[in-house]
């Protein structure tokens, strides 16, 4: 924090922040302060943004980077209608493809990271809003965003069905989060951003407001 006070334009103060954050935040036992902790996440994830990046055509898979985190923290605050706000500024055109990043997928630890970076934010909201009940809000989001939810069966996206199938699974719960992320730049077009998730790791949705009471 004293390093962010001292220079509050330098990008890699808040993003070491934010690591330090998200360290704890996503620990399987749960720390005590979650919500603290995300709220907390959310302030220093905003301001990044807001102070570090001049939404120029060099900083937008940057900002967006820092959008599709917030999306996760602000759904697991059950504040869904914000984290969609985010998800709305990334754009649908963003999740018009598969997402998939040069690499197939990354080891290490040995485990297996997959690059489906932005169609697992949407299906999180998606599972949310079944959990919930939310019929109208799941239809909204499947207009939306009609790629992440079409089921093609064409062979030529086998992958792509394969992770809807997998990610709406009725059995399937909790939200998938970020473990590590990168910023591409591919011979054939603009840099893109990518964001990959452990997988088989979850966070529990929050709880209802009648429940925390």
């Amino acid at each position: 924090i004293s390093r962010i006070h001292y220079d509050n334009r330098d990008a890699a103060n808040y993003e070491n922040m934010l690591q330090f954050l998200w360290g704890y935040i996503t620990r399987q036992d749960g720390p005590e302060d979650r919500d603290g902790l995300l709220e907390e996440y959310c302030h220093w994830n905003a301001q990044l943004m807001t102070k570090c990046y001049n939404h120029v055509p060099h900083d937008l898979p940057y900002t967006n980077l820092r959008r599709a985190y917030q999306s996760v923290v602000l759904l697991l605050l059950g504040e869904w209608e914000e984290g969609l706000e985010e998800l709305d500024a990334i754009g649908a055109e963003a999740f018009s493809h598969d997402g998939m990043a040069p690499k197939v997928c990354m080891t290490g630890d040995g485990k297996v990271y997959r690059p489906m970076s932005r169609l697992f934010l949407v299906y999180n909201y998606a599972r949310f809003f079944r959990s919930r009940g939310l019929a109208a809000e799941l239809d909204e989001l499947k207009e939306k965003f009609p790629f992440v939810f079409r089921e093609f069966n064409d062979g030529e996206h086998e992958e792509h069905d394969a992770f809807l199938h997998s990610q709406m699974d009725p059995e399937m719960e909790g939200i998938v989060y970020p473990v590590f992320d990168r910023i591409y730049k591919l011979r054939s077009g603009p840099a893109e951003f990518y964001v990959y998730y452990e997988e088989g790791k979850t966070l529990a949705f929050p709880g209802r407001e009648e429940d925390r009471e």
